[in-house]
């Protein structure tokens, strides 16, 4: 028989709809980018429709300039990326887009603090 706080924890997360799930990941960039999809996740959870796209991208840089910096590679996955999102007009997919081109961001920032600068051309 479950104790009562086991118990009261089953009857919460019912009653909010909450599954608790546990993961393991090869690394600790792959756990950041794990809690910060759980963290958006509650977040947009709690004040959906209260979103907005960014006045600016990258602390107001323009995309242009952002993509000035990419390499071939990175320019043809970018294409394949903006495809799939200009073929979509589902909320729920351009939230799953935006929670994915945010995890590779940190996970990408994370990599270049850790190894130090990029070769010219080799960002993508």
């Amino acid at each position: 028989m479950p104790s009562e706080t086991t118990q009261r924890v089953m009857k919460h997360r019912a009653a909010r709809g909450i599954v608790r799930v546990e993961v393991e990941v090869p690394s600790a960039e792959d756990a950041t980018a794990v809690r910060r999809f759980a963290r958006e996740r509650r977040d947009r959870a709690r004040r959906p429709g209260n979103r907005r796209p960014p006045d600016g991208i990258d602390g107001g840089e323009p995309l242009e300039s952002i993509i000035d910096r990419i390499g071939d590679r990175g320019r043809f996955v970018l294409a394949l990326f903006a495809a799939g999102l200009a073929a979509t007009n589902s909320a729920e997919l351009i939230d799953r887009a935006e929670r994915i081109a945010m995890n590779f961001r940190d996970v990408a920032d994370m990599q270049r603090r850790s190894s130090g600068p990029t070769i010219e051309g080799e960002g993508a």
